[in-house]
């Protein structure tokens, strides 16, 4: 992949945080762009759709509304999810009106799930975490090796088994080529799959998404590796700033590693 001109080089923490929120917006939107899949923008409100029967691949981007119009709005797109029989997710952000969305969307029946900090790294200054004795990173450049990734790394996050090959096709559809800005990592340990990492270049940043291992394989180190492996190809690539949003079980890791805390998001979604 050529290294796109618009390169984040500067130490605003206001510009970083932006980038880290364009990043993120892109990163789910692009699943609304691909084939058969839906992504409604309009002025204030933004919303994903794919069709896959689990919340983390449906959800809302963006949420801005006066206070007199906003359970109306909330209350029109929960009905349409709902009669499609689609979950979705619901993460809200310090940007999003108004600011009580949260106790909204509660009173609407989502449930809230976990605050999300979004940080950020300065890779030029980042040390890069030990690959652990017998891991390998490896790309993630066919099917069979995308049908592993999406195993262990929907795994991770306990998304049930029966959506993984509908959520596996999505992501063939995108592409598995080493150029694309989605950059996928698979982690194996004597040659089974343990971990999962991607990298996703917009905005002038590199997101990392995606990293998790399996159960039995946790503290050991294979979340740092999976993670640095992103970061060290795109400092490679002349990419100043990585940035990430941890689950509760990442974000040790991740202060671990220096990175900082800019905001903080709160995801909802729909109850199982």
């Amino acid at each position: 992949m050529a290294v796109p001109s618009g390169i984040l080089t500067g130490e605003s923490t206001e510009a970083v945080a932006r980038a880290e929120r364009e990043n993120l917006y892109e990163f789910w939107a692009h699943f609304g762009r691909a084939a058969g899949r839906q992504l409604h923008e309009e002025p204030g409100l933004a919303w994903f759709e794919t069709g896959i029967k689990s919340p983390l691949m449906n959800g809302v981007l963006e949420f801005r509304s006066p206070r007199a119009e906003a359970d109306g709005r909330i209350a029109t797109v929960l009905d349409r999810f709902r009669a499609r029989g689609l979950p979705l997710q619901w993460t809200t952000k310090p940007s999003d009106r108004p600011d009580d969305l949260g106790d909204r969307l509660l009173a609407h029946g989502l449930v809230r799930v976990f605050d999300l900090p979004a940080m950020s790294i300065d890779l030029s200054g980042a040390t890069d975490p030990p690959v652990p004795p017998g891991l390998r990173i490896r790309h993630v450049l066919d099917r069979p090796m995308l049908d592993a990734w999406v195993r262990v790394g929907l795994g991770a996050f306990e998304v049930p088994a029966s959506v993984h090959p509908d959520f596996a096709d999505l992501e063939a559809s995108l592409g598995l080529e080493w150029s694309l800005p989605w950059r996928r990592y698979l982690g194996t340990l004597d040659g089974e799959p343990v971990g999962s990492s991607m990298a996703f270049y917009h905005a002038g940043v590199v997101g990392i998404y995606y990293v998790g291992t399996v159960p039995g394989s946790r503290r050991r180190g294979f979340g740092a590796a999976l993670t640095g492996a992103p970061m060290r190809d795109a400092r490679g690539l002349g990419y100043r700033w990585g940035v990430l949003q941890a689950s509760p079980m990442g974000e040790p890791v991740y202060r671990r590693m220096r990175f900082r805390e800019h905001s903080r998001y709160t995801l909802y979604t729909t109850p199982h």
